[in-house]
């Protein structure tokens, strides 16, 4: 039999090659792949599934007709509120029951009860569980007889053939369901071996260090830890959360809660391996507290967003962590750093930073500058919107500290930014991509051309940049001649 040569330099390929080379199909693709030959319709195995909207109906109609689920990722189950919570349940136990290989659920919103949650700990292959928003409370999953007297109450049959495993579990998201209490996270967690835990998600939760009990639970394998917006989080609950991890968190989310940080000498732990820490929108932290908690921390901090705090960064010269290794430092609306505590933090953070937002920090006036003894060569992004004080000498500057990498800048409302001194700008942003410089009143034709010219260098690096709302002020018939290349957003005259 004749083999046609594309066949044969097909089947040639080693497996691992095919699978590498089917990953970026989309789904119609692979279907149509599949109906070429024998052969590569056994290569194409559907096992991992992304499903936007479902409703229950359809859920146990997708269950009934794939051959296999290792994977199941639904953004909401049950968008219109179409089926009850019971038979939003039965379709989570159908899935289960019909493919027991399955290892990863994860739903971002219904109104799935803690039945639902019993049929995902029916089964021995789960590692992954997500029911973010949705009834699940978790005290039902203490006993077969709790359960069954609850079902009762309900005038529900309880389920049958479902035993409750202990999973081992990698994954577990429970973001923003308020009905979760402390003795349900114990009795998923109980029903849990935490050793494998990397992920943990309890977010908009309201669980209290009151009533939850983690004596003799530990996480030493925990990576990501999400306790944003807990609005009963304070300081004892955090450093007891943090005190059952080990050494192994890289990602530490404690945005929109209510702590201090003044109580970090209860952590035990430590965390060498920290890359991110989200703080955002805690407005209690004192200065003090974020110092003593960041002296914790390892020298591989690569993000740190303290955006909407009060901090005043004032005691920056009593950090001894190393943020040699930071990349992206958010601190928008941060209205009461001062610019002393400013310039200390950036003389602490190495040559690694890719990002520094600044949105409204009004006591930021860069006058300073010269204190400054850091540069930023992998400068990426700059954002200086809403800084009203900067001043022109103190920008230009700071921009001299920053390396050919910029892609973006964004020095919007900006009043006193005219590039009048663009002349002392000695750096060269030859891959400038972005430059947004909306109701800066102070700008002139001539000044963005001074600015462009020492910028760029030369016309032809104009391409590829956008400039966005310049406002009424400029006719811009001079820098369209000179640079044609550049993209304009936003000037059209109002009328």
């Amino acid at each position: 039999m004749c083999v046609h040569p594309c066949f044969a330099a097909l089947h040639g390929l080693p497996p691992e090659v095919i699978k590498n080379i089917i990953k970026y199909f989309e789904v119609e693709s692979k279907k149509n792949v599949r109906l070429v030959c024998r052969f590569l319709h056994d290569q194409i195995i559907f096992s991992q599934w992304k499903l936007l909207i479902i409703t229950a109906d359809k859920l146990k109609l997708f269950s009934d007709q794939v051959e296999v689920v290792k994977g199941i990722e639904i953004g909401c189950l049950d968008l219109y509120d179409e089926s009850s919570s019971e038979e939003l349940d039965l379709s989570i136990e159908h899935l289960v029951s019909s493919h027991p290989e399955v290892q990863s659920v994860r739903i971002g919103s219904s109104n799935c009860t803690d039945r639902a949650l019993r049929a995902l700990f029916s089964t021995t292959n789960i590692i992954a569980i997500q029911l973010s928003n949705s009834n699940v409370s978790g005290e039902n999953l203490e006993s077969e007889t709790g359960i069954t007297e609850a079902l009762q109450m309900l005038n529900l049959e309880p389920e049958t053939g479902l035993c409750l495993q202990k999973l081992n579990l990698e994954v577990l998201d429970l973001e923003g369901c308020t009905n979760l209490s402390s003795k349900g996270l114990e009795n998923i967690l109980a029903r849990s071996s935490t050793t494998n835990l990397a992920e943990l998600n309890l977010s908009n939760t309201t669980l209290s260090s009151q009533t939850l009990s983690l004596d003799n639970t530990n996480f030493p394998n925990l990576v990501i830890l999400n306790l944003s917006g807990c609005e009963n989080l304070k300081d004892m609950f955090m450093a007891e959360f943090l005190n059952t991890t080990w050494d192994s968190l890289k990602k530490i989310n404690l945005s929109d809660t209510n702590i201090t940080l003044t109580e970090t000498g209860l952590l035990l732990a430590s965390f060498p391996r920290l890359e991110v820490l989200e703080l955002a929108t805690c407005y209690d932290i004192t200065d003090g507290g974020l110092i003593s908690f960041l002296n914790r921390t390892g020298g591989n901090l690569r993000r740190l967003n303290l955006s909407e705090t009060f901090v005043t960064l004032s005691g920056v010269g009593l950090l001894a962590a190393s943020l040699s290794c930071l990349e992206e430092l958010e601190l928008s609306s941060c209205y009461d750093i001062t610019e002393f505590g400013f310039i200390s933090l950036l003389n602490k953070i190495g040559g690694s930073l890719k990002s520094l937002i600044l949105f409204e920090c009004s006591n930021i006036t860069l006058a300073n500058v010269g204190l400054l003894t850091a540069s930023f060569p992998n400068l990426e992004v700059l954002e200086l919107s809403s800084c009203y004080h900067m001043t022109e000498l103190g920008f230009i500057s700071f921009l001299n500290k920053i390396g050919m990498n910029l892609k973006r800048l964004n020095i919007s409302l900006s009043l006193n930014i005219s590039f009048s001194e663009v002349g002392s700008l000695t750096s060269r942003f030859h891959g400038l991509e972005d430059l947004t410089l909306m109701c800066c009143s102070s700008i002139t034709e001539l000044g963005l051309i001074a600015f462009l010219d020492k910028a760029l260098e030369t016309e032809s690096e104009g391409q590829g940049l956008t400039i966005n709302s310049l406002g009424k002020s400029l006719t811009l018939n001079v820098i369209k001649a000179k640079f044609p290349r550049i993209i304009w957003l936003d000037n059209e005259d109002d009328g």
